[in-house]
């Protein structure tokens, strides 16, 4: 008689099917396991960029009370009229270069200063006169 219940070729086919399931075991274990692994590192690299887009919403935020607090400043009012709005102070005599399409600067011309046309009398006088 034999050692055990079993028959040696039995035996045989039961170590056979444990070693089968305990390889597919191990590698849904190792297959779980990386997983794990791939979705931690994306979760970090997420986690990352995400604190850097609160820097910078922090940056900015910082930014806008500053503009915020000097808005109803006088010299802030008066750099947005001069600079943006480009408006001048009364008395002030604006200057615009012009450029040609080329690119080269053009001399500014300057705008005669217009003669006053004669009144009839004026021009009676000057036909007796020549």
């Amino acid at each position: 008689m034999g050692r055990g219940p079993f028959p040696p070729s039995q035996l045989t086919t039961l170590r056979q099917m444990i070693i089968v399931t305990g390889i597919i075991v191990l590698l849904l274990f190792v297959a779980g396991y990386t997983g794990k692994l791939l979705t931690s590192g994306r979760v970090h690299s997420d986690k990352a960029a995400l604190e850097h887009t609160v820097q910078m919403e922090d940056q900015r935020q910082t930014e806008l009370l500053q503009e915020l607090v000097n808005v109803d400043s006088p010299a802030e009012i008066e750099r947005v009229a001069r600079d943006e709005l480009n408006m001048a102070k009364p008395g002030d005599h604006p200057i615009v270069v012009v450029q040609d399409p080329a690119g080269d600067e053009i001399e500014p011309l300057l705008t005669p200063t217009p003669t006053p046309t004669p009144t009839h009398w004026q021009r009676w006088l000057a036909l007796l006169l020549h």
